[in-house]
């Protein structure tokens, strides 16, 4: 695999996802390509090839859902293992309800560069009216429930994400188990965020 490197984006996807396949691997976690060599200074890793057939989230069975709770589950419970303290952040990582507001508005205020004037006038005159009437009911649900808006989950309370996870990042084994590809992101974060996560990244198109 060659990485894509790019100087606007610092983040070593190549050394997170190498090293996260590594742990994951040595803890019997099988879902997932065994990692065999890295050569960080030409931007190249040497992976297992699982397969070249994509696993169609269209077609997603009750037993397809299970199989990707399973290993979210596994993920879960590697929480204190030797090495699990060596994982980074996710990528994009929310921590907190503020987190989760200061990650939508970094991204609103790029689409706001935006040149095309109907995404303009959608953002201005809907979007951001709709984001800060949701923010302030969030903000007054949270001190109504005493669930601090700004405090960051306990350690003990997240769990280790894949991120980008899906179907769209699955192939078919030959023997006909699921593999799931793409690590980059890899790290510690929200479980309510990684099952958003899942459950709503536009490439999945999950049927209900």
């Amino acid at each position: 695999k060659r990485y894509f490197r790019h100087e606007s984006d610092s983040r070593d996807r190549q050394g997170v996802e190498f090293r996260s396949l590594q742990f994951l691997w040595k803890q019997g976690v099988r879902c997932i390509p065994e990692p065999i060599e890295s050569a960080p200074e030409i931007g190249w890793s040497v992976y297992e090839f699982a397969g070249e057939t994509k696993v169609n989230s269209r077609d997603v069975t009750a037993a397809k859902i299970d199989f990707s709770t399973d290993f979210l589950l596994d993920l879960s419970k590697l929480n204190g293992v030797p090495g699990s303290e060596l994982m980074p952040p996710a990528s994009e990582a929310c921590f907190s309800l503020a987190a989760i507001v200061e990650n939508i508005n970094y991204r609103l205020e790029a689409l706001s560069e935006a040149t095309a004037q109907e995404l303009v006038t959608f953002l201005r005159d809907e979007f951001r009216p709709a984001l800060a009437f949701v923010v302030a009911w969030c903000r007054e649900r949270s001190e109504a429930t005493g669930i601090s808006f700004t405090s960051e989950l306990d350690q003990q309370e997240r769990t280790l994400s894949p991120c980008d996870f899906g179907f769209h990042n699955a192939v078919w084994r030959d023997d006909g188990s699921i593999v799931f590809l793409d690590f980059e992101y890899f790290g510690w974060d929200d479980p309510a965020k990684m099952t958003s996560d899942f459950l709503l990244h536009p490439a999945m198109e999950l049927q209900p």
